[in-house]
C-alpha cells in the first residue's frame, strides 16, 4: 500500500508544473531566468525555451540550466516564456533512475513602454529630382522608446514615404512629409520635387541664330515634355495607390 501511494505521489509530481512567474522589463533591458525547479531534477537532455511573442521579447541564449531574454519592443499584455524540460525520476524499488518524466515553467513578461521624449526629422528639408528617393532619418529619443513612426503626406502626387521610411518623389512642387510617434508626438519635414534635367538659361546672346525658329521648336518640345510627364505621374500615382 506504502509503495502504491508513493507511485501515485510521484505521477502526480510528474505532471505538475510551476505556476507563472512574473517578469517586468523595460526596451532594452535584459534578463537570465533560472527556475529553481531545473537544479533538482535529473534532466534528460537541455530544455526548450520558446517566446510566444519572439518580436518583442526573444531568447538571446539558453543553457542547460537557465534561459537569457531581451525586451526588444514594448506591447499591451504579456508575452509568455515557456520552459519545457524532460527528467528522469528514482524508481523507489530499485534506487535507479528509470522513469522519464516532462514538465514546464512559464513566465509572464510585461515589456514597459518607454515615454517619448522628442521626435526629429533630418534634415528637415530636402530637395529631390522627380522619381528619386532618399532614406528618411527619424531620430526618437529615448533611444530605447518605441521608434516606430506613421507617415503622412500634404500632397503625395508631389511626395510620399513608405513604410519602410524611404521617401519618393512623385511630381513636381513642394510637400510636407509628417512623422507620427506611437505617443503622438510629430515632426514635418519639408520636400521640394525639382524638374529633372530643366535647363532654365538660354542661349539668347548667340549671333547669327534664327532665333523665331528655334523658339517655335522648343515650344511644341515643351508641350511634347508636358504631356508625357502628366502621363508618367499619373501612371506612378496609380502605382503608389496599389502599393498602399
Amino acid at each position: 500500500m506504502k509503495k502504491i501511494f508513493v507511485l501515485f505521489l510521484l505521477s502526480i509530481i510528474s505532471i505538475s508544473s510551476i505556476c507563472a512567474e512574473t517578469v517586468r522589463m523595460k526596451v532594452g533591458d535584459t534578463k537570465t531566468l533560472s527556475p529553481s525547479v531545473l537544479p533538482t531534477k535529473v534532466l534528460a537532455g537541455q530544455p526548450a525555451w520558446t517566446s510566444s511573442r519572439p518580436n518583442d521579447v526573444k531568447i538571446v541564449s539558453t543553457t542547460m540550466y537557465s534561459c537569457e531574454i531581451e525586451a526588444v519592443n514594448s506591447f499591451s499584455g504579456y508575452a509568455t516564456i515557456h520552459c519545457k524540460y524532460y527528467y528522469r525520476e528514482l524508481d523507489p524499488t530499485t534506487g535507479q533512475y528509470i522513469y522519464q518524466r516532462s514538465g514546464y515553467v512559464d513566465y509572464k513578461v510585461f515589456v514597459e513602454e518607454t515615454t517619448i521624449t522628442s521626435i526629429e526629422i533630418s534634415p528637415a528639408n530636402i530637395e529631390l529630382n522627380n522619381g528619386e528617393t532618399h532614406k528618411m532619418e527619424v531620430i526618437i529619443l529615448p533611444s530605447n522608446a518605441n521608434q516606430s513612426v506613421a507617415w503622412s503626406s500634404s500632397d503625395q502626387s508631389v511626395a510620399y514615404v513608405n513604410s519602410n521610411n524611404v521617401l519618393r518623389a512623385n511630381g513636381y512642387g513642394t510637400a510636407v512629409v509628417t512623422a507620427t510617434a506611437s505617443n503622438g508626438l510629430t515632426a514635418t519635414c519639408t520636400v521640394t520635387v525639382k524638374k529633372n534635367g530643366d535647363d532654365s538659361g538660354e542661349n539668347s546672346g548667340n549671333d547669327g541664330q534664327d532665333s523665331t525658329d528655334y523658339n517655335e521648336l522648343d515650344y511644341y518640345f515643351q508641350i511634347a515634355k508636358r504631356r508625357m510627364n502628366a502621363l508618367r505621374n499619373k501612371a506612378i500615382q496609380q502605382q503608389n495607390k496599389n502599393n498602399e
